[in-house]
């Protein structure tokens, strides 16, 4: 998980739409395009190390207006899930999956104490077929 900050970019944005300047606009777009995809790109090489680390990365962005502005662009967001394999959250999205990924990541230690149970019984139940074969005896 990492912290993201293109607040400029988005800042000259916002400019350049309550200005109604149509050809800066879309130039900023792209600029801030380009920033969210970099930067998704360093999350992937800094923090992506399977099967050392999640084969998935976050990037946090701090303001809910910068967040939604991202997410208008679909196709950026898609590059940056299937490319980067990296999730983009905002902040009233960051504890919903942050509490997701918890509950995940707990059905899997139990998925695997559960397995060690079981192999556990399989071995008491055998020994119980013995001790009472030999009690018969």
């Amino acid at each position: 998980m990492d912290s993201k900050f293109p607040i400029e970019d988005y800042s000259r944005l916002i400019d350049a739409e309550e200005n109604c300047n149509i050809e800066l606009i879309t130039e900023l777009k792209k600029k801030l395009e380009n920033s969210v995809k970099s930067f998704a790109k360093d999350i992937h090489d800094k923090y992506i190390e399977t099967p050392y680390t999640t084969d998935f990365g976050i990037m946090f962005l701090p303001t809910e207006s910068l967040y939604c502005e991202i997410l208008k662009n679909t196709s950026l967001c898609e590059t940056i899930s299937q490319k980067y394999r990296v999730v983009i959250s905002g902040p009233t999205t960051f504890v919903a999956l942050l509490n997701s990924l918890q509950m995940g990541f707990r059905s899997v230690a139990i998925e695997k104490r559960s397995t060690e149970i079981g192999k556990l019984l399989q071995g008491f139940m055998s020994d119980f077929a013995l001790f009472t074969k030999y009690l018969k005896q």
